[in-house]
């Protein structure tokens, strides 16, 4: 009874090996055949050249995947912002540099595309570029300067006329303003840049500008009047050598004179004007040389002509017969002088009937009645014994 157990046992052993082994063969043989289509390529009748274009092959495919994406992406395309920055491109998606215009400006890129402001020099001219990246033409107000720009964008130096007016551009391009020399001649450039032309009035001095613009000097007739202007420009007034002889030019600078050397009346009325200021102020000193600290009847006179440039006598006694021209009374004209009692008093003529001239110790300088009777301080001189004309 044992013996029949054990070969039973031994039956179904064989029978379970023999199923494990017929499985075992078949993954071996799957695994070879799927290992086999994975490597070998299906038959074809192309050839080697026409395989490697194909894509079939394994690296063709991959370049042909990253063409697709590539194209696949929107490529730049016109202006692009990044980093606070603009760039420029062109309808391939290419960096542009250097001058583009779009519509109808232009802008600059740099050699990294990045669009340019300001100041910019370019081909050896000097450019400017808003804000906008825009480039300026015509003027521009830059750190507290006026530029101009010419229509093609270079900036202008030198002369430039503008209409009827004339500028003038400093070597740095800015717009000059006051005195300018740029070739051996004065300008004078008004704030507004135009250069100027006439009289103008600067720093208390009046110069003259030729139609040309170039300050004039030495004499200049205006009409029928003569002006005199210094080697610096500056307008003469008042008393004035040229040469070797003295002129006399009125407040508003104008030389009336023909063949004299004097301007009349015009300088007896300055002589009055400047006598009068010494009314109440000047006293009487006998010998005296002083507007200030005072001075007698002929000094006072002396002392008036000096500040015009002549030279009278300290002397009353020298005026009724040696000095200046005699005249009748009814030429007076303010600025003459009037001589008393042959000699003994002097007074400069004020004009209607009036005089100016140091009374006495009690009165200094005064400006009254030309008959001097009626008042106890003054001698009583009465009618003036000669009328004497300075001027020529």
């Amino acid at each position: 009874m044992k013996r029949r157990k054990t070969r039973k046992i031994h039956v179904w052993t064989l029978i379970i090996l023999t199923i494990l082994m017929a499985l075992l063969m078949s993954v071996t043989v799957f695994a070879d055949s799927s290992q086999e289509d994975l490597t070998k390529p299906e038959t074809s009748e192309e050839t080697p050249d026409q395989l490697s274009n194909s894509n079939s092959i394994i690296e063709d495919e991959s370049y042909s995947l990253n063409e697709s994406i590539a194209e696949s992406v929107e490529k730049p395309e016109g202006w692009f912002y990044e980093d606070e920055k603009w760039f420029l491109f062109n309808d391939a998606g290419e960096k542009m540099t250097g001058w583009q215009i779009v519509g109808d400006t232009w802008y600059y890129m740099n050699s990294s595309g990045v669009m340019q402001t300001g100041w910019i020099k370019s081909g050896g001219a000097w450019y400017y570029l808003k804000s906008s990246g825009a480039m300026a033409a015509g003027w521009v107000f830059d750190q507290g300067k006026w530029y101009y720009l010419k229509s093609n964008g270079s900036m202008a130096t030198g002369w430039l006329k503008l209409g009827a007016r004339w500028y003038f551009l400093n070597s740095n391009g800015a717009m000059a303003v006051g005195w300018i020399k740029p070739a051996g001649a004065w300008y004078y450039m008004k704030s507004s840049g135009a250069m100027a032309v006439g009289w103008v009035f600067d720093r208390g001095n009046w110069y003259y500008l030729k139609s040309n613009g170039a300050m004039a000097t030495g004499w200049l007739q205006l009409g029928s009047k003569w002006y005199f202007l210094k080697s610096s420009g500056a307008m003469v007034t008042g008393s004035y050598t040229v040469g070797k002889k003295r002129y006399y030019f009125y407040s508003s600078g104008a030389w009336d004179g023909k063949n004299g050397i004097w301007s009349y009346p015009g300088l007896g009325q300055d002589v009055v004007n400047y006598a009068i200021k010494w009314v109440g102020k000047t006293p009487y000193v006998s010998g005296g040389h002083s507007l200030i600290t005072g001075t007698d009847c002929s000094g006072f006179v002396h002392l008036i002509y000096e500040y015009f440039g002549y030279n009278l006598p300290y002397s009353s006694g020298n005026y009724q017969n040696q000095v200046g021209t005699k005249i009748q009374k009814s030429q007076l004209l303010p600025g003459d002088i009037l001589v008393y009692n042959y000699g003994e008093h002097v007074a400069i003529y004020a004009g209607d009937n009036k005089i100016i001239h140091a009374a006495n110790p009690n009165l200094g300088v005064v400006y009254e009645s030309i008959f001097l009777f009626g008042n106890s301080n003054y001698l009583k001189y009465g009618e003036p014994t000669a009328y004497v004309r300075v001027f020529q």
